[in-house]
């Protein structure tokens, strides 16, 4: 430890860090909750970048898994991913150019997906909760474009 390379006595070393783990400054669990936390609410990260995360902070995998479960109860990863998604979600050409229908082609259509799907992947998300989001995202779209249709 580096307290005692620098010559400090083992007992003044003992002393420090039980009394900061006393007053939680030196808590594994409490900094696997909160990287977690961070890394997926205001990062916008998934499951995997954020376990990759606590790893490079040598979190020890059995906190690491934890505060993961904990961040990403059954069923989150999905709809966190929604919320990414929004995020990295540009407007739709159609709209910024000021299209009639705002009409996108297929073909644009499954390339942006491809894009999308790509991207949340990239950022720690399952394929199943990418896939989940880029699929809730075209419905509203579908929705805007056929609105005589009800669909």
């Amino acid at each position: 430890m580096k307290l005692l390379a620098r010559e400090f006595g083992e007992p003044e070393v003992e002393e420090t860090i039980s009394r900061l783990r006393e007053r939680r400054y030196l808590d594994d669990r409490s900094l696997a909750e909160a990287v977690a936390r961070t890394q997926a609410r205001t990062r916008h990260q998934g499951p995997l970048k954020v376990r990759a995360h606590l790893r490079r902070r040598l979190i020890p995998d059995a906190l690491a898994l934890e505060a993961i479960r904990a961040e990403f109860p059954e069923g989150a990863e999905a709809q966190r991913a929604v919320i990414a998604l929004r995020r990295l979600q540009p407007v739709p050409a159609a709209s910024r150019d000021g299209g009639l229908d705002g009409a996108i082609s297929p073909a644009e259509r499954r390339k942006e997906a491809g894009r999308l799907f790509r991207r949340l992947v990239a950022r720690g998300y399952s394929g199943e909760a990418a896939r989940h989001a880029v699929l809730s995202a075209e419905r509203p779209l579908e929705q805007e474009r056929h609105p005589e249709l009800g669909t």
